[in-house]
């Protein structure tokens, strides 16, 4: 037996253990109230994790290598992704370290997002923020370059959307999904301050 494979003989079973401690981890995630629906992946700066992609149930479309994962949820007991190539994508098709590239990514970038959403959800849709004086600095177009903008409120809309009110210039409303994770974070601890 060469010395590499004597090393994946010691590292296979570790990759074995890692992968169903990842799959017990989302299992236990997406069992929770608020995250019945999914745990969403968009955090709308730019920051996102993929998987490979063999084309699902057609192997004709796997022309793209990478996925962007969308979403993860629940369905029937199994665990699966919502990615932009496809919307039931098993967990089952993904290797074992991009499975742990997931659950990093969710734990890092999407759990703020979630968790906010619940707690405006159950505030009646909307906390107002505006004795927490947190200032946003607009950094593209759609929220006014480089002004600093004060955080009035969070809100849920008719559809569902999670919006931020801000006062720049004059009230505006920036979608959740406009803000990166420092910001959202700097959001949830004013949410938090509110409600104590």
């Amino acid at each position: 037996m060469t010395k590499f494979q004597e090393t994946w003989e010691q590292i296979r079973p570790l990759l074995t253990q890692i992968r169903q401690e990842c799959i017990d981890y989302l299992t236990e995630l997406l069992g929770k109230e608020e995250y019945k629906n999914g745990i969403s992946c968009e955090t709308g700066d730019g920051t996102s994790t993929c998987v490979t992609y063999d084309g699902g149930n057609h192997p004709e479309y796997a022309s793209n290598a990478f996925s962007d994962v969308k979403s993860v949820f629940m369905k029937d007991g199994r665990i699966y992704l919502s990615t932009e190539d496809c919307d039931e994508y098993s967990i089952d098709r993904i290797e074992t370290l991009e499975i742990v590239g997931v659950c990093d990514f969710i734990e890092d970038y999407c759990i703020s997002r979630n968790v906010l959403r619940r707690l405006v959800e159950s505030r009646g849709n909307k906390i107002d923020l505006s004795e927490q004086n947190i200032i946003l600095f607009g950094d593209d177009t759609e929220k006014q370059e480089g002004e600093s903008c004060k955080v009035l409120s969070v809100f849920l809309d008719e559809e569902g959307n999670l919006y931020v009110e801000v006062e720049c210039y004059g009230t505006d409303e920036w979608h959740i999904n406009d803000l990166n994770e420092y910001e959202v974070n700097l959001i949830l601890d004013g949410v938090f301050n509110s409600i104590k």
